[in-house]
């Protein structure tokens, strides 16, 4: 229902304007080449980077990846653990190491000079605690009849509990049938400011119905303040439709920078997590 309101909008819109086209260029300025970082670790999962730059708005491809780098997992300020790079993904990092609750993790990362177009040398990312991340007490699925809003068939929703003693973020991952839900509007982070301590026992996983047969998998992910203010941003920019009412347009910069040389932008994001998670097969 929801895809065939847009379709229509869409196809209504290129009918009005089919007949007063104009073809317009815009010579866009271009930019230094900047290191881009996505990665994370969890008190579940082996911490893993993709390392990739940044590259020019028309060009056509792949995102340029970053190889032969030297990337080092340090926890509490200590080297713990080189990441091998994978054969068969250039870009992507991974470590045999998985995190600790309550401790904190970096990377320095060390880049020849002109790889993937880069000036090269060492850079490293802010350190990021595991916080603690309260379990999900239950999952479940009601049936909704429809209505002039919402379609009709069953809804996925959660119970959890946010502890009592502010300073709690989070951020949560849905999956569908194994399907990692990571279109914009996925996004989903929140801090515990104005919920401490409450109990949430209708929480929405999903916008649109599932079907019967479905599995639904939500994780809960603590996260630190730095890695929440970066994801409000982008959720921020994300939202912006072009009218008066629109956030300001504002630069996303990650948690990552280049030693001795703070004029050089990184963007990115390297985040530390603990993680729960519950799942679900729809059932009539």
């Amino acid at each position: 229902m929801k895809n065939l309101r847009y379709y229509t909008v869409i196809v209504a819109s290129v009918l009005a304007f089919s007949s007063c086209q104009d073809v317009v260029e815009v010579d866009l300025p271009n930019e230094s080449t900047r290191l881009v970082i996505d990665g994370d670790i969890t008190d579940q999962t082996r911490a893993k980077v993709f390392l990739s730059t940044t590259a020019p708005y028309y060009k056509n491809g792949t995102v340029p990846p970053v190889s032969n780098a030297i990337v080092t997992l340090y926890e509490n300020g200590s080297p713990i653990d080189i990441l091998t790079e994978v054969d068969t993904i250039p870009g992507l990092y991974l470590s045999s190491m998985i995190g600790t609750m309550g401790r904190s993790y970096q990377l320095v990362i060390d880049i020849p000079v002109g790889e993937a177009g880069l000036t090269g040398g060492t850079y490293q990312t802010l350190s990021e605690r595991i916080n603690r991340v309260p379990p999900i007490d239950s999952i479940y699925t009601l049936y909704d009849e429809g209505s002039i809003f919402f379609d009709e068939g069953y809804y996925a929703y959660f119970q959890t509990t946010e502890p009592l003693g502010k300073g709690d973020y989070y951020r949560w991952k849905s999956y569908l049938n194994n399907g990692f839900q990571n279109d914009p509007f996925d996004l989903s982070v929140a801090e515990d400011r104005i919920v401490d301590g409450n109990t949430f026992d209708k929480f929405q996983i999903l916008d649109e119905p599932v079907g019967v047969g479905d599995t639904i998998r939500i994780e809960q992910l603590s996260i630190t303040k730095n890695a929440f203010d970066f994801y409000t941003l982008l959720i921020n920019q994300i939202i912006r439709t072009g009218s008066t009412f629109d956030p300001p347009a504002a630069a996303i910069k990650g948690n990552g920078y280049k030693v001795g040389d703070n004029d050089e932008t990184v963007l990115g994001l390297f985040t530390a997590s603990g993680i729960v998670s519950a799942e679900i097969i729809v059932t009539p």
